[in-house]
């Protein structure tokens, strides 16, 4: 990392330093869990999807093509759950 000589007029020596590891641990709390969670939802469903075709594929059809119907209306009810909760929203 480099900084103008002029940069280190203006600023403190250790809050370059400060603000890199306010900024990782931010980050760190934004993502650290939702990744691995989405990595297992994204497992369990297209396991879960295998082994419905293996099993019973028609249903697993009949399944699938309510998905999307199923997952516009979650959509739909998350927002509407949203509203009185964050009037700002």
């Amino acid at each position: 990392m480099k900084q103008e000589i002029g940069w280190f007029d203006v600023h403190d020596v250790g809050e370059l330093n400060t603000r890199l590891i306010d900024d990782v641990s931010k980050i760190n709390e934004g993502i650290g869990d939702k990744i691995g969670m989405f990595f297992q939802a994204m497992a369990t469903f297209f396991t879960g999807f295998i082994i419905g075709f293996t099993e019973g594929w028609k249903l697993t059809l009949v399944i699938l093509a309510i998905s999307p119907v199923l997952g516009l209306s979650a959509a739909i009810w998350a927002k509407v759950g949203v509203k009185p909760v964050n009037p700002g929203y």
